[in-house]
């Protein structure tokens, strides 16, 4: 709040008048994007070989929430719903699919991921 005494435009009556005048500014609040991703080769899973894939994310207020948005994630993959870490090892070769990662923060501020498309070779 800032008081000072000035001249000013009354605009509702149009005329110039002096006297007290009070500002009220309001601090400008940054507001953080969340962002989410995940970098492996999605593409070239191999069966029995394990899988530990942590997000990349900013402007996350925790706690946080993760869930598999669309799609699925390959048979012996299991995704963390608290940490977003996606792990496990493949079970079934020849498999091919796709999924979406949806993050939702404390702020209830919500985003989700690419669709990654998986195969799982033999």
């Amino acid at each position: 709040k800032v008081e000072k005494h000035l001249q000013y435009v009354d605009q509702k009556k149009g005329t110039i008048r002096s006297g007290p005048l009070t500002v009220f500014m309001k601090k400008k609040t940054d507001i953080a994007t969340l962002t989410l991703s995940y970098s492996h080769s999605w593409g070239s899973l191999s069966i029995s070989s394990s899988v530990n894939v942590s997000p990349t994310m900013a402007g996350q207020t925790a706690p946080l929430t993760f869930v598999v948005e669309t799609g699925s994630l390959p048979t012996g993959l299991s995704l963390n719903a608290s940490t977003g870490v996606i792990s496990g090892t493949p079970t079934q070769g020849g498999t091919n699919g796709s999924f979406s990662i949806k993050l939702t923060d404390s702020t209830t501020a919500t985003v989700t991921s690419v669709v990654y498309n998986w195969n799982v070779g033999l």
